[in-house]
């Protein structure tokens, strides 16, 4: 996989619904979902895996924001799971 333009992920709390709330317990959830969903991929490029996942839970929350009715993990791993069926797809 090609590193991103930004190789640093920025996460703006206000970008993820409820992800400045004391109680993010689903966010946080869903991060460790995502983590260990590309490590057992075999991704070991700790920049890749930020990306990665900075890019999946944006997708998550803009899903969330659209209206979508779901607690964040399973939509962080549809996401997670397109990222790489997308990738598999160019190679």
């Amino acid at each position: 996989m090609d590193l991103p333009d930004r190789s640093l992920v920025e996460v703006d709390p206000y970008e993820i619904p409820g992800l400045d709330e004391p109680n993010h317990e689903g966010w946080e959830q869903a991060y460790v979902a995502a983590e260990s969903y590309f490590c057992s991929l075999g991704i070991q490029d700790r920049l890749l895996m930020a990306h990665l996942i900075g890019q999946v839970l944006r997708a998550a929350a803009k899903r969330i924001t659209r209206g979508e009715d779901a607690e964040p993990a399973p939509l962080v791993m549809e996401e997670a799971r397109g990222v790489i069926v997308d990738w598999f797809q160019r190679v």
